[in-house]
């Protein structure tokens, strides 16, 4: 059950984060607002690249040692982005 649902968390991070780039959230960022849209879409993706890969990598080698941190963080991932207020 626990899986299905970090399955469920998981998917709906990824489409957060694509959706971000429609959104052009990279303005949020200090460093990436300073640039064009052009150039700063391009590096908020390439930032997300080895993010994703490492996400994926680590839930298909299916240790539980590995895995358990992962599930911490993006469990704390998931809880800040539905509280507005802990960014502000």
């Amino acid at each position: 059950m626990y899986t299905v649902l970090f399955a469920i968390i998981i998917s709906l991070l990824l489409i957060h984060e694509m959706d971000a780039i429609r959104t052009k959230e990279w303005k949020m960022f200090i460093i990436l607002k300073k640039m064009t849209d052009e150039k700063a879409y391009k590096v908020f993706t390439l930032i997300h690249l080895p993010l994703y890969f490492l996400i994926i990598w680590i839930m298909a080698k299916g240790e539980k040692s590995v895995n358990l941190p992962l599930y911490y963080i993006i469990d704390f991932f998931s809880d800040c982005t539905w509280d507005s207020s802990f960014l502000l």
